[in-house]
């Protein structure tokens, strides 16, 4: 058996910054392209899969990267139920 190199967290940090953007840009493009697939197999349920992109940036781009992403998801959000149909009304009940 080979030896096992432990995880590093510093080691995915230590990836280039633009590499670290273009994988968080990346996930946040599947969720958006996505979510109408999503809502219609898991209803309203598919919003809380924003938190996937919303987590890949914390872990790439540390505390301030995740919350940035936590607070310009809230629009994406808000749009991508709008394309999908679902009015102001539906959204606040």
């Amino acid at each position: 058996m080979g030896s096992k190199k432990d995880f590093d967290l510093e080691e995915t940090r230590s990836l280039p910054r633009g590499m670290r953007l273009t994988l968080v840009a990346g996930v946040t493009l599947l969720y958006a392209l996505g979510y109408g697939l999503l809502r219609s197999l898991f209803g309203f349920g598919a919003a809380p899969l924003a938190l996937l992109p919303v987590a890949v940036a914390g872990w790439y781009l540390g505390l301030p990267g995740g919350l940035a992403a936590g607070l310009l998801l809230i629009p994406l959000n808000l749009a991508l139920l709008a394309l999908t149909g679902v009015s102001s009304d539906g959204i606040s009940s």
